[in-house]
């Protein structure tokens, strides 16, 4: 197996076919459970809970926050469950039979071409699950210039959290093809990673990376109480820590939406919410990549999602699901009844759509993992990272949706960013000549 599986030619693509086949089986599998949950949960929460409360008369304010905010969460943290515990299943069957430990190896001879030991492959691989202890495990690496190229290249890798908002968005606008497009961004991800590996080492990182030994378990057939074990550890650690995001953002972000201002943007309504000031606020920033001013509560997730990635999902659940994010929208004489429909009215497209999940998977990753990387290696590696990752999620995020939805405005956003990644290249071999100078 190990003549075919480790060759240079086929053990690469067989890898990305297997990963491929875990997404493949992730979606059409739960399909079917996703629906059973989603209905079941919804009646329980959304149509038996408001009626029973009612019937006790409890105020509209209590009803509104049991049911829409708390009852809605669940709801979504319940839809989520069936494709994650398939990937989970997966990737179990994966470790347990011998075989990821191979992708490591089948990793060593790519992974120098881009400055780094396959060694690195495994906090690599860690990322996946998430960004923070990746960036540990890169403790297991000897030479100092490897932990800090490794730990810059993690967040590119998409971790759990953020599984849950391509699942959702994908399911919403892709919903024929969305294994392709959740394994297309994963992919992404990692292709993006390698082009920033080999700018790294053109650039910042011009020495040469230590060696790599590791020895391979032996092929075995994985038991079934291995496999489900480790399942139920995973799904239950995502239960536990995204549900609890998921719920306590959804809790603020119904409180802060009920917190209303003057409203400066328009003449259409006196007041609005905190939010939609916040939203109003950058979303200018984000026009070129298809967020337009009526689609501020994208804006508003994205923010939430530098502090937990699965936080996004969460303030999209609050905030498309009323119908106060149409309450703008004076021309229209019926608004949205669905979330589905409100997500799809407000991005106007499967562009705008891509684009926004193409700026998910690359910008800077939740606060814990920036607080990890500090306390690795220090305040000027993580502002680096931070500055790169949300620069670079905006430019590629910004190419794709003006080359996909071309006019003649959109030549000058594209010279702007290709200009602004000429001025990255500079800026990266102006800091690797100071440090050639400095060793």
């Amino acid at each position: 197996m190990d003549k075919v599986l480790l060759s240079g030619f086929m053990g690469l693509p067989i890898f990305f076919f297997v990963m491929y086949l875990v997404f493949l089986i992730a979606v059409r599998a739960s399909d079917p459970v996703i629906g059973i949950i989603e209905g079941g949960l919804s009646w329980l929460f959304l149509e038996q809970l408001p009626a029973m409360l009612d019937l006790l008369s409890v105020p509209s304010w209590i009803t509104y926050f049991l049911s829409d905010a708390i009852g809605g969460g669940i709801v979504t943290i319940g839809t989520f469950i069936p494709p994650i515990f398939f990937i989970y299943i997966s990737l179990s069957i994966l470790e347990d039979s011998g075989y990821m430990a191979r992708a490591a190896f089948i990793a060593d001879k790519f992974m120098r071409k881009i400055g780094l030991p396959g060694k690195a492959f495994i906090p690599l691989l860690v990322g996946f699950g998430c960004t923070v202890p990746a960036i540990m495990a890169t403790r297991t690496l000897e030479n100092p210039r490897d932990r800090v190229f490794a730990s810059l290249l993690t967040p590119f890798m998409s971790c759990g959290a953020k599984l849950p908002v391509y699942t959702f968005l994908a399911m919403v606008f892709f919903p024929a093809r969305a294994d392709i497009v959740i394994f297309g961004l994963y992919f992404f991800g990692v292709v993006m990673a390698m082009l920033t590996g080999l700018l790294l080492k053109k650039t910042i990182f011009k020495t040469e990376p230590g060696n790599f030994v590791m020895e391979l378990p032996p092929y075995h057939v994985p038991t079934f109480n291995g496999i489900m074990l480790h399942t139920w550890f995973r799904l239950k650690d995502f239960i536990l820590r995204a549900g609890k995001t998921i719920l306590t953002v959804i809790v603020l972000i119904t409180i802060m939406q009920a917190i209303m201002v003057p409203n400066v943007f328009s003449s259409e309504r006196e007041k609005v919410s905190v939010l939609e000031v916040a939203g109003h606020a950058i979303t200018p920033v984000l026009r070129p990549i298809g967020i337009e001013n009526e689609n501020w509560a994208a804006s508003v997730a994205l923010i939430t999602g530098l502090f937990a990635k699965e936080a996004i999902v969460g303030t999209m659940q609050s905030l498309y699901s009323g119908h106060e994010m149409s309450m703008d929208m004076a021309e229209e004489d019926e608004l949205p009844s669905s979330l589905s429909e409100n997500l799809q009215d407000r991005f106007g497209g499967w562009k705008a759509a891509l684009a926004y999940l193409l700026f998910v998977v690359l910008y800077s990753p939740c606060a814990a993992a920036l607080a990890m990387l500090f306390k690795e290696h220090g305040s000027r590696w993580t502002i680096f990272s931070f500055v790169y990752l949300n620069i670079l999620a905006w430019i590629i995020a910004m190419l794709f949706f003006q080359i996909s939805s071309f006019t003649p405005g959109s030549i000058y956003w594209i010279a702007l960013g290709l200009g602004i990644l000429t001025l990255i290249y500079f800026n990266m071999k102006s800091i690797g000549r100071r440090n050639e100078r400095t060793t």
